[in-house]
């Protein structure tokens, strides 16, 4: 037993040491965060000064942008492809649907060009895909992008969910225009994608903000130089300690009695 009264003092004692030694440092901290440096200024010296001449500047002119400088054809834009279609169309508890596209520009085409989708979304069923290419709202989801000559195939992906079962079939159109020119708009309209949902799968309420969330399980919000939590994790430590030597003291005497 008095073996054990030493550890515990021995403990108690190195605790009271870091606990008066991080005090002056989150003192330190406070003051740190709490005060502001003055900087100084510079008082304008006179200097004498002198007429400048004049000197012939040549005007220059803005670089065009791409869709400036290209040419816009009468008739409008053109797509040698332009597909939107449902690679996945069943939809269960461990299993969403899918939407995907691909649109590329025609070789004889040398603007870039505008594309816009529009999904009719029946009640209860949701669209979600990239967080720079759709939106969404009340019962309809939207996507939009551009497709650049150099760009080659632009792939669009998003993954369809729904809270009531059965055949749901969801209704896209799709619009685009040359860059800056969208009174030369053409449409596609009407196009049918029907998914057959077995299970209710709703969506995740982070499906479109996986990589806006901070660090892993919001540890990235303490910091290791905190005094307070340097002082907190310590004295864990110390009172797992403590009850470690209790417990084994008791087993000590137990096995004492026993002989």
């Amino acid at each position: 037993m008095k073996r054990i009264t030493q550890h515990l003092i021995v403990a108690l004692t190195v605790f009271m040491m870091v606990t008066s030694a991080a005090a002056p440092l989150a003192a330190a901290q406070s003051t740190n965060n709490s005060t502001t440096t003055a900087t100084p200024t510079e008082t304008p010296t006179a200097t004498p000064t002198t007429t400048p001449t004049a000197t012939p500047t040549e005007a220059t002119e803005s670089e065009p942008t791409e869709s400036e400088s290209c040419e816009v054809s009468e008739n409008g834009p053109k797509l040698s492809q332009s597909r939107l279609y449902a690679p996945v169309t069943t939809i269960n508890s461990g299993q969403s649907g899918e939407i995907e596209g691909g649109f590329q520009l025609d070789p004889t085409t040398s603007c870039p060009i505008v594309v816009h989708i529009t999904m009719s979304v029946p009640n209860g069923m949701s669209i979600m895909g990239a967080s720079d290419t759709f939106t969404t709202g009340a019962g309809m989801t939207s996507a939009q992008f551009k497709v650049t000559p150099q760009s080659g195939i632009k792939d669009i992906r998003a993954n369809v969910y729904s809270e009531n079962t059965g055949k749901r079939t969801v209704t896209a159109d799709i619009t685009y225009w040359p860059e800056g020119h969208k009174d030369l708009a053409k449409e596609i309209d009407g196009i049918r994608l029907t998914f057959d949902v077995e299970e209710k799968n709703v969506a995740p309420a982070n499906a479109s903000a996986d990589s806006d969330s901070g660090g892993a399980l919001g540890f990235d919000n303490l910091s290791a130089s905190s005094p307070l939590v340097i002082i907190g994790v310590l004295a864990l430590l110390l009172l797992i300690a403590i009850v470690g030597l209790i417990a084994r003291g008791g087993d000590i005497n137990v096995a004492q009695k026993n002989k």
